[in-house]
């Protein structure tokens, strides 16, 4: 070994990433909703009669609300939400009729004892409601797509290219910031992305003090900048993009994703299946995309 640290090696999430930077508002926030969509395409096209999907699904009593109307506006979803939820319908059905069976006539003396606080009485139609898994789009976010976008940004952030094109983008909502802290732990490229994130965070709140100045009605005449959109930028900034952290979502910002190991800093270690591929290629590939895609559905289970 010559002691020189082994460059990471680029997988499709990095060349992602570095478009997103193009676009507008937190890239991971935009790619976990592009990627959400395209796992909820590609569950409904090929994963609808699979058993494992099938249990996963009963277990969570399908998508949570975000997500099952996120999947109601993809194209040829109908069929297969149909299919899915006709399979749902059928155990709320049976739990129903299970609790209007025990639910008849009953004495003065039972409905006095009904009254008193036992938490062995405690009904298990509630239970099973109330202890239901979490969101399978949700846990596939949580467990896959968003661990995998922010080790390669930690893991390549001291390459050039994705700094520039980080320096020159919105940079991360906190959610994602702190969560890219928390699996980054030492990290040595932690300090970098800090760095960077700190200017952004000067640059926004700069906006938004020229934003109250012009509320002046001795300033309302000046001509509007960038400011003008700092009041709603700086709402994703604390919150992420709408639809991003969705109710069944398990982790908090830096301080539930468990995982005991830290991003490696030598080569990103992350569960993409794509080959390397060179910056002037195309990141979109839609046989390889599916190939991707039934992983995710696989290991997500």
């Amino acid at each position: 070994m010559d002691g020189r640290r082994q460059k990471p090696s680029k997988f499709i999430s990095y060349f992602e990433l570095r478009d997103a930077f193009k676009g507008e508002g937190c890239p991971i926030c935009r790619l976990l909703l592009k990627w959400t969509r395209r796992s909820l395409d590609s569950l409904f096209h090929e994963y609808v009669n699979d058993p494992g999907v099938r249990q996963q699904l009963r277990a969570s009593h399908g998508f949570c609300n975000w997500h099952a109307w996120m999947a109601a506006t993809i194209d040829n979803s109908p069929s297969g939400i149909a299919i899915i939820y006709e399979h749902l319908l059928k155990d709320q059905i049976e739990v129903l009729q299970s609790l209007m069976g025990s639910i008849g006539p009953r004495s003065w003396w039972a409905r006095l004892k009904a009254k008193w606080p036992r938490g062995e009485d405690r009904s298990p139609i509630l239970d099973q409601r109330q202890q239901k898994a979490a969101c399978a789009a949700c846990e596939r976010v949580n467990l896959f797509f968003e661990r995998n976008l922010i080790d390669t940004l930690v893991a390549h952030i001291t390459d050039p290219e994705l700094a520039d094109g980080f320096l020159g983008s919105f940079g991360l909502c906190l959610p994602h910031l702190y969560q890219a802290i928390a699996r980054g732990q030492d990290h040595p490229n932690i300090p970098l992305l800090l760095d960077l994130q700190f200017q952004k965070l000067v640059t926004l709140r700069g906006e938004l003090t020229e934003y109250i100045r012009k509320l002046d009605y001795r300033f309302m005449a000046e001509p509007r900048g960038d400011e003008k959109t700092a009041w709603r930028r700086v709402i994703e900034l604390f919150v992420g993009k709408r639809e991003v952290f969705g109710p069944d979502r398990q982790r908090r910002e830096g301080t539930a994703d468990r995982s005991p190991a830290p991003i490696p800093s030598v080569a990103a270690e992350v569960p993409d299946p794509e080959p390397t591929r060179s910056a002037g290629e195309s990141a979109e590939h839609p046989h390889r995309e599916r190939v991707s895609e039934r992983g995710v559905v696989q290991d997500g289970r």
